[in-house]
């Protein structure tokens, strides 16, 4: 008997390095897949070391205290009658986040972010790497919401009557194009409805500073009077490139935006028990890792993520004499604060800036905005309330409440 036991233990024990070695060969031949093909492997691995534990656990159960041998499928009936309960209950739990707090949570918007959510449709753009998929309406759904995106033949969520002399330009990401929620239910859209004004939502996900000023200067700004300008802490990485690589935004190839799309979508696909596996995965890793306060850490990058937006926004084209800019801060729920902003203000304070580009500038705090209630509880952009929220105190900031 412990002849054969042996030999079962190295057959797994071959199989966990064989899955290894075939992890290490598809990273480096099939990179288009590396996000699905690592997290399938390695959840083929937790597979059979889950088994392996909850096997000895049986032996001694039934040998020492029931007395009878383990025969293989009443092995194989509990194994899987356990992974099954606790994929329902994580399948359940992935469509009712809000009830979850915590840890728990954090692994669940972790898992979410990287396996499971849907970005919108792109068409593929030599200076801007891309931008929605113009002239087109299709949908967009995730675990938390389904809506529609209609894009004009700009490639923006708006129509394309709004592309004619807009007197308010809304740029950033996918928090000022609506993610999440209906056309009508984003900010520049209620912006506009109650205002009369003309308002152009130029938000399109992942853009940073630099990309959007560089969309800009594509759009009808000859009756522009206002410029939002969304910030997220994840622009940073794109301006920075932008300002070294000498005001220069390398657009990669089609080829490259339609494997990156590929790979995302790929790591979506699901297999038996992926939510089980997956989570129990992340959650051992971040026991063996250290997990230190990464506060400090973040804090390090606020000062030149808001000089490197002043910098590229200072040498635009943008026309500081007529406009009146304002920037938002928007990040994702408990993240959101005001570091950012507050560096900014300082920023053009002590810095050397023109009076035209200081007068022009106009900071906008949201700090009653870091509430769940705003949030989607897993997908963390802005819900309908949130956008409400925003276009009230942007309204509020340019003093255009009650203009008809």
């Amino acid at each position: 008997m412990s002849m054969a036991i042996l030999k079962k233990v190295l057959v797994i024990v071959l199989t966990l390095v064989l899955l290894t070695g075939l992890k290490h060969l598809l990273d480096r031949y099939n990179p288009t897949s590396i996000i699905f093909h690592y997290n399938l492997l390695t959840c083929i691995q937790y597979f059979l070391l889950m088994g392996v534990l909850l096997w000895l656990v049986l032996y001694l159960l039934f040998r020492y205290v029931f007395k009878r041998s383990l025969r293989a499928s009443v092995f194989w009936i509990i194994f899987l009658l356990l992974l099954g309960g606790c994929e329902g209950f994580f399948y359940y739990v992935l469509r009712n986040s809000e009830k979850t707090s915590g840890r728990l949570h954090a692994l669940l918007t972790e898992y979410y972010l990287t396996y499971e959510i849907n970005f919108p449709q792109l068409s593929y753009d030599s200076v801007l790497s891309y931008t929605l998929k113009k002239n087109a309406v299709y949908d967009h759904d995730n675990i938390e919401f389904s809506n529609q995106v209609h894009a004009n033949k700009q490639g923006l969520r708006d129509d394309n009557a709004s592309l004619v002399k807009p007197s308010i330009i809304c740029l950033g990401d996918s928090y000022t194009m609506g993610w999440g929620v209906k056309k009508e239910e984003a900010f520049p859209e209620l912006i506009e409805h109650k205002t009369g004004l003309r308002v152009l939502n130029a938000g399109i996900t992942s853009y940073g500073t630099a990309r959007q000023l560089l969309l800009l200067n594509r759009l009808d700004t000859a009756n522009l009077q206002y410029l939002v300008i969304q910030y997220c802490y994840n622009d940073y990485e794109e301006n920075k490139a932008f300002l070294e690589s000498g005001r220069y935004l390398p657009a990669g190839s089609r080829q490259t935006q339609e494997r990156t799309h590929a790979s995302y979508q790929l790591a979506r696909t699901y297999f038996p028990f992926k939510y089980t596996l997956t989570l129990c995965r992340m959650y051992l890793r971040d026991q063996l890792s250290d997990r230190s306060d990464t506060a400090a850490h973040a804090r390090s990058y606020v000062q030149p993520s808001a000089s490197a937006l002043l910098e590229i926004l200072y040498k635009s084209n943008c026309n500081f004499r007529k406009w009146k800019i304002f920037i938002i801060d928007t990040n994702r729920y408990p993240a959101y604060d005001h570091y950012l902003l507050e560096s900014v203000e300082s920023l053009l304070k002590k810095n050397n800036f023109s009076d035209d580009f200081r007068k022009s500038i106009h900071i906008v705090k949201f700090p009653e905005l870091n509430k769940q209630r705003y949030f989607y509880p897993l997908d963390n952009h802005l819900n309908r309330e949130g956008h409400e929220f925003v276009a009230n105190q942007l309204l509020s900031a340019m003093q255009l409440n009650g203009r008809n």
